[in-house]
C-alpha cells in the first residue's frame, strides 16, 4: 500500500499525528482526569521526589490526627459532595504537605521550636525584628481629595500599623491604641 492509498500519511514506518493543546485536553478528558488531577499528580511526584522522607514519626503523627479529625482522605457527604471538612481534604493536605518539609529539615527540638515560631510569625505577615515604621507607603489618596498626600501612611512591613499625621505618630488598627512617635 501507498502513502496515499493510507488514511494517515507515514513517515519512516510510523504515522504521523497531529497534536495539539485540544487534542490534549481531549486526551485528559478521555481518561477522566481534569488538568487539575493532573497538576496535583505532578505537585505529588515533585514532593516525594524532593521531600523522600514521609515516614517519619512526625509525618505518621500528622496523617493519624488528621485522618482522626476527619481533615484527610474523608469521605465526601453525599449530600454535598463535599468532605466533612467543607475543603474536600484540601486543608489537611496542605497541612501533611507543610509537615513533610518540616520533617525533611531534620531539626533538633531546640531548632524545631525556634523555625516553628518564626514561620508561624512570617507566615501571619509578622515582623522578625523591631519596626521603626521606616518602611510605609502613602494612603492618604483613600481618604479624600482634600487630603494633603503623606498625611495618611501604612506600614509596610506590618500592614496593621497607620499613621494619621505624617509618620509623627502610629497606632495599630486592631487595637487602636497610639504608641507616640516612631
Amino acid at each position: 500500500m501507498s502513502n496515499e492509498e493510507n488514511e494517515t500519511p507515514e513517515l519512516d514506518g510510523m504515522a504521523e499525528v497531529k497534536w495539539g493543546p485540544e487534542e490534549e485536553l481531549n486526551w485528559y478528558k478521555k481518561r477522566e482526569e481534569s488538568l487539575e488531577d493532573r497538576i496535583r499528580t505532578l505537585e505529588d511526584i515533585l514532593m516525594e521526589a524532593l521531600f523522600p522522607d514521609t515516614d517519619s514519626n512526625l509525618v505518621a503523627h500528622a496523617k493519624r490526627e488528621l485522618e482522626l479529625a476527619q481533615m484527610l482522605n474523608a469521605e465526601p457527604d453525599e449530600e454535598t459532595s463535599e468532605s466533612l471538612n467543607g475543603y474536600n481534604n484540601m486543608m489537611g493536605e496542605a497541612v501533611l504537605e507543610l509537615v513533610k518539609v518540616f520533617s525533611k529539615q531534620g531539626h533538633s527540638g531546640f531548632s524545631a521550636g525556634m523555625t516553628l515560631q518564626m514561620f508561624e510569625r512570617v507566615a501571619s505577615f509578622g515582623t522578625l525584628s523591631p519596626n521603626d515604621h521606616s518602611l510605609y507607603h502613602d494612603v492618604s489618596e483613600y481618604y479624600g481629595k482634600d487630603v494633603v498626600p503623606g498625611t495618611y501612611l501604612q506600614d509596610i512591613r506590618d500592614s496593621k500599623w497607620f499613621s494619621d499625621d505624617g509618620g509623627e505618630t502610629w497606632y495599630n488598627v486592631d487595637d487602636k491604641i497610639n504608641v507616640g512617635e516612631a
